[in-house]
């Protein structure tokens, strides 16, 4: 898959920015999420296509919003657990 400089430089800009995300604002051990990414690159280092390799990228943005839509389910609940009004 890193064989052509244009998909690994995407590749690498999509890996850097969830690295970046899971260490810093993902709720419990985000270093978990960024070996499961680094595991499911390595499995695809043979992807030779230009289809499957469109493919694994597509799954990376798909996956980094999951990754956001996680971090801000769990701001959302933390919020509403401080703010949250019992005595109404």
């Amino acid at each position: 898959m890193l064989h052509c400089p244009e998909i690994r430089r995407r590749l690498m800009s999509i890996f850097k920015q969830m690295c970046y995300t899971a260490r810093h604002d993902y709720p419990g051990d985000g270093e978990k999420e960024i070996a499961k990414i680094k595991t499911w690159i390595r499995q695809r280092q043979h992807l030779q296509q230009p289809e499957d390799l469109k493919r694994a990228l597509a799954w990376l943005r798909f996956y980094r919003g999951e990754l956001e839509a996680t971090i801000s389910l769990a701001k959302y609940r933390a919020m509403k657990r401080r703010y949250d009004r019992t005595d109404k």
